[in-house]
């Protein structure tokens, strides 16, 4: 995986450590240098990013051709300053709309080319049997435990999808523009930064707008999205399905993995061993994993319920699920 190259500087130094000990934890593969004195930030170098006060954007200046070479340089900024001829970012806000704008310089990069589907990617469909009413908190739940490790992108496929609600967002764009844009024959670079979104440590693409009469991805549209997908810088895709759609059986083939979410009775096994036997006749029953997952008693509708499943049971099965796994 690419590594993003990363130059801070900002003579404030309790907030640049906090800020490299929270991008190092984000996941994100992030390759960190950071000054605090503007005396020892030194000529040359390449970099993606540089968040930088008006000081060391200033000292950059002055070296003229000898600067370092930076991909997108952003003003890291208290609350209502700006610099003209730069970005702002602003230090203190929320890290989720924090990380959107700093990953939105680097997100419609595609990996080298040759480099695509072949490159070791996992892919993950996240769906259930008997429709449960924990499936996309669940989802959450799995994006942030595996984006931990490396950069991870959630793909939401519902046709009716509280994901939006989950995350408290009201996103502006959603799959639906995407996949406008990319049946326009759009010469897309990667994924534009404002089809995506940013939540706790992993990216997600927002779902497509609910209607009775619209909402159906076809199998020709979701070939041109994983086209794009696999020629972006994600370790993890994962997606998420509510329903049986036609040529089913085609989506998940691409996929390695199958997390299927069950419950426990006669009533639920039953609907589950038709599944399995769908599973079977399409000889896919090797990627499935079943995920046995209790009901729970929800309260509130936003933020809260993926945190409060993250700090219960459901969370700890999660990780010991994932624990003994090599790969991310």
């Amino acid at each position: 995986m690419r590594r993003i190259k990363l130059l801070i500087g900002d003579d404030d130094s309790s907030y640049v450590e906090a800020l490299v000990r929270y991008l190092i934890a984000s996941g994100q593969r992030f390759e960190i240098r950071s000054h605090t004195q503007i005396g020892l930030m030194t000529p040359g170098g390449e970099y993606d990013i540089g968040l930088l006060t008006e000081p060391f954007i200033k000292r950059i200046e002055d070296y003229g051709d000898a600067a370092p070479r930076i991909g997108k340089v952003f003003f890291l900024s208290g609350v209502g300053e700006s610099l003209e001829g730069y970005e702002t970012l602003y230090k203190y806000q929320s890290m989720d709309r924090f990380m959107e704008q700093l990953l939105s310089a680097v997100t419609i990069v595609r990996a080298p080319a040759g480099i695509g589907k072949n490159r070791d990617i996992r892919r993950i469909a996240v769906m259930s049997s008997v429709h449960h009413e924990l499936l996309m908190p669940y989802t959450i739940s799995v994006c942030r435990i595996l984006g931990e490790r490396s950069p991870t992108l959630l793909v939401d496929m519902q046709q009716v999808s509280n994901l939006p609600q989950l995350l408290g967002r009201t996103d502006g764009r959603d799959l639906t523009d995407l996949l406008y844009l990319l049946s326009s024959g759009a010469p897309l670079q990667g994924i534009p930064a404002e089809y995506m979104g940013f939540y706790e440590n992993f990216s997600y693409l927002p779902p497509v707008r609910s209607s009775f009469d619209e909402g159906n991805i076809t199998y020709e549209e979701f070939e041109k999205l994983v086209e794009l997908l696999y020629s972006c810088d994600y370790a993890n895709l994962i997606f998420t399905f509510d329903s049986i759609v036609s040529d089913m059986t085609k989506y998940l083939y691409e996929m390695d993995e199958v997390f299927l979410l069950t419950k426990s009775g006669a009533y639920f096994e039953g609907m589950t061993a038709l599944w399995r036997r769908m599973f079977e006749e399409a000889e896919m029953e090797s990627k499935v994993r079943e995920i046995l997952l209790p009901s729970a008693s929800i309260t509130g509708g936003g933020i809260g319920v993926t945190e409060t499943l993250l700090a219960g049971a459901v969370g700890n099965a999660i990780r010991r699920g994932l624990a003994n796994e090599k790969r991310a």
